[in-house]
């Protein structure tokens, strides 16, 4: 079973530079964190977070070797060091992700995948103007822009006379 999102207010961070040993620092925090939250004998640990600069969403999964899927509820620091890692991982220009994904099999191999580029499907769906904050935040060229970002960004300017 899927916990529902959590809701975690998390004070936006605008792009820092990127450091290596800072990166692989927070996403074995990040398996830490998850650790903690596991129940004895996992099978697997999939986190999805879904980030903008105003609003987060964390879905978290045990899957246990049965095939069920105990409630677990996603540590609060996953959320500052999801908008640590979005922050550093922004390339000028080109943007940052919307969504991560981080994966854990016992003992502790984890895979960690972040999507720049597609629709992150919020359910339900971000407001507008989340999305152009977020732009103003993590600016990116025309061309870095997919429709699907587009298309909101407009609604949102045509709801402001824009």
């Amino acid at each position: 079973m899927t916990q529902p999102p959590a809701e975690v207010p998390v004070p936006p961070q605008g792009p820092r530079p990127y450091d290596r040993q800072r990166y692989e620092e927070l996403t074995q925090r990040l398996g830490m964190a998850l650790l903690q939250v596991a129940p004895a004998g996992w099978r697997r640990i999939d986190l999805r977070i879904l980030m903008l600069a105003g609003v987060t969403d964390l879905r978290l999964s045990v899957i246990m070797p049965d095939g069920s899927s105990p409630a677990a509820d996603p540590p609060r620091e996953c959320a500052q060091i999801a908008a640590e890692l979005r922050s550093m991982m922004y390339r000028t220009g080109e943007g940052t992700w919307f969504g991560m994904r981080f994966m854990m099999d016992p003992p502790s191999a984890y895979w960690v995948s972040f999507n720049a580029d597609f629709d992150p499907g919020w359910d339900p769906p971000a407001a507008p103007e989340e999305w152009a904050r977020d732009l103003a935040l993590f600016p990116r060229d025309d061309e870095h822009v997919p429709g699907w970002l587009r298309e909101r960004l407009d609604r949102t300017a045509g709801a402001h006379g824009g």
